[in-house]
């Protein structure tokens, strides 16, 4: 007679080779973080800033101040001021990616952040827009470009990235975000700019609660957010994370990010355990892949290997991202099907 069993991971352990094949979504990923350092160093070569010690751009260990992680991209972006750079980063970055098993990826730029050379507007949009559907050709993912506004920029500022976005059209950018400082720019300044965004359709995500204000994610959440970029503060207050809950509101969690900034005090105080627990909608990204020395198949170790997850947990949260993804509902369909027959093959085979 034949036993049942059902899977269990203490039985049937993943490795790492296992976990990097696992088809994954990625939303929280920013352009100017994520390029690898062999291009920013041919970058350099070509343009003649060897002068940039582009060794210093990983952060190394735990608990770095928010402005000291941020000062690695100040020796990034002076290599990201003409065309041909950002099309080929975008590239660089769906490359990397595609390692992981990536099959969905929204990449989030600034493009005010890359007028520091020639390019107007309108030019750095088309460039990463370009390396958008190159990096499509050339790998087996989608790729997305959310739009971030910065809190540092005025609102007249941020409003000409959005008349640029909407006279240029490209249907590659799916939404926006608004990054920088949560604790010295509330998001009521911007709502203004805000609500002409979700006038025109266009889906937001807002970084809040990475700084340790849970009161942040609320005001997120009223300004139209439907995702949060982090959002782990919530962790320590007990009614946003049940409004967080009951409004199924996904968090873009970036555990190894987290940590080196002290958005969360150490592993052992990471919630992923807890949100998963206790249903809270959450997935998992790199935030910035080179700056913070990871990927996504290293994210999902460490998470593996800390909090016991199982397969299961990341197909939950890969689920997660797909519902969230900012994409249409037939897309969505289709990844939904191909994840769960992916993850639940192994399981199936087991018992």
């Amino acid at each position: 007679m034949k036993i049942c069993r059902t899977y269990h991971k203490e039985e049937y352990g993943l490795n790492e080779v296992e976990i990097q094949k696992l088809p994954k979504v990625e939303l929280h990923c920013h352009l100017d973080g994520s390029v690898g350092l062999e291009l920013l160093k041919t970058l350099a070569v070509e343009q003649g800033r060897e002068d940039l010690a582009l060794e210093e751009i990983a952060i190394v260990g735990e608990n770095v101040s928010l402005t000291d992680y941020l000062k690695s991209f100040d020796l990034i972006l002076p290599l990201l001021q003409i065309s041909s750079a950002l099309t080929r980063a975008i590239v660089d970055v769906a490359r990397q990616a595609s390692l992981d098993s990536v099959k969905y990826l929204e990449i989030r730029f600034a493009p005010r952040l890359h007028l520091h050379g020639e390019l107007t507007l309108t030019e750095v949009i088309e460039a990463v827009v370009k390396g958008a559907l190159e990096a499509e050709e050339k790998y087996d993912l989608k790729v997305n470009l959310l739009i971030c506004g910065m809190k540092h920029h005025t609102v007249a500022q941020n409003e000409e990235v959005l008349e640029t976005v909407i006279a240029l059209n490209h249907d590659s950018i799916v939404g926006f975000d608004m990054a920088g400082d949560e604790s010295n720019f509330p998001v009521a300044i911007f709502k203004k700019w805000l609500d002409k965004i979700q006038a025109l359709d266009y889906p937001l995500t807002l970084h809040a609660g990475e700084c340790g204000c849970a009161h942040n994610v609320i005001e997120a959440m009223s300004a139209g957010a439907s995702r949060i970029g982090h959002g782990v503060a919530i962790i320590n207050d007990p009614e946003v994370l049940a409004t967080v809950k009951e409004q199924a509101v996904l968090l873009e969690m970036c555990p190894i990010s987290n940590i080196q900034t002290g958005a969360v005090n150490g592993w052992n105080n990471y919630p992923i355990r807890q949100f998963l627990d206790e249903g809270v909608k959450c997935c998992i990204n790199t935030d910035n892949r080179t700056v913070s020395n990871t990927n996504l198949t290293k994210e999902y170790l460490e998470l593996y290997s800390r909090f016991n997850l199982s397969r299961n947990d990341f197909l939950t949260l890969n689920l997660n991202g797909i519902e969230s993804a900012f994409m249409p509902d037939k897309l969505k369909e289709i990844y939904t099907l191909d994840f769960k027959e992916t993850y639940l093959e192994k399981n199936s085979m087991n018992q």
